[in-house]
């Protein structure tokens, strides 16, 4: 059985919509003839209401989907020790090169609040259809060696909720507003984000192995291979 890895790492994503995808007249006519207004509804103004309301429901939609948004913002630190870098800007290319020029070349547990189920595979698509090649030991959704996320055991309740149970500081606003922040403003979030998040992981931790046996490093740096 291959060794554990030692090295534990808090990342986190901000997406927004892939504008340059998602404004393909023909993909906006798709959409929009798949709508269907309430039935027994006759009320133009009722109708035109409901559409509006459902076309912002699709809209947000895109945020979550690596096929109609993009990476705006990278995050990490390392779990125990120094300080929180972010990448972030308008070339999510760049980002990407940039997160995976900071990733360790030996293996690497990746930790964070649902990044199982959203931040590992958005960035795996993200890369791959830009064509950035993610380290070796990168792993795939199920991956249970190398991914050790918070809300596998806490399982309901956002963030925020778990980190407001355990007293420690909270986020500073909601995925859903960076569609209408600056890069200065992603960049504060994102980076406060990876901050809390890792406090939330600190106490987690000791009762969850993946994060028990990394060790404590003084700061993420990439180690060569021995």
């Amino acid at each position: 059985m291959a060794p554990s890895p030692t090295c534990a790492l808090v990342f986190d994503i901000e997406t927004r919509i892939d504008w340059d995808y998602v404004r393909d007249p023909e993909r906006l006519l798709e959409l929009e003839v798949s709508y269907e207004p309430p039935q027994g509804v006759k009320d133009p103004t009722k109708i035109a209401g409901h559409h509006t309301e459902w076309w912002f429901k699709e809209r947000n939609r895109w945020t979550f989907s690596p096929l109609t948004a993009e990476i705006v913002a990278i995050a990490w630190a390392d779990l125990w020790n120094g300080e929180v870098h972010c990448a972030a800007s308008d070339n999510e290319y760049e980002i990407l090169l940039e997160f995976v020029d900071a990733l360790s070349v030996n293996e690497t547990v990746l930790t964070g609040y649902n990044v199982r189920g959203f931040d590992v595979p958005f960035v795996t698509a993200r890369a791959s259809l830009l064509q950035v090649e993610l380290p070796w030991w990168w792993p795939h959704e199920k991956d249970y060696r190398r991914i050790a996320d918070v809300f596998d055991v806490t399982r309901k309740g956002g963030c925020d909720d778990w980190l407001q149970r355990c007293g420690l500081p909270g986020k500073t606003s909601t995925g859903a507003q960076v569609e209408y922040m600056t890069i200065e403003q992603v960049t504060e979030y994102c980076t406060n984000d990876v901050h809390v998040e890792r406090l939330l992981a600190q106490r987690f931790a000791p009762n969850m192995p993946g994060l028990r046996q990394t060790r404590q490093t003084t700061n993420y740096e990439k180690v060569p291979n021995l």
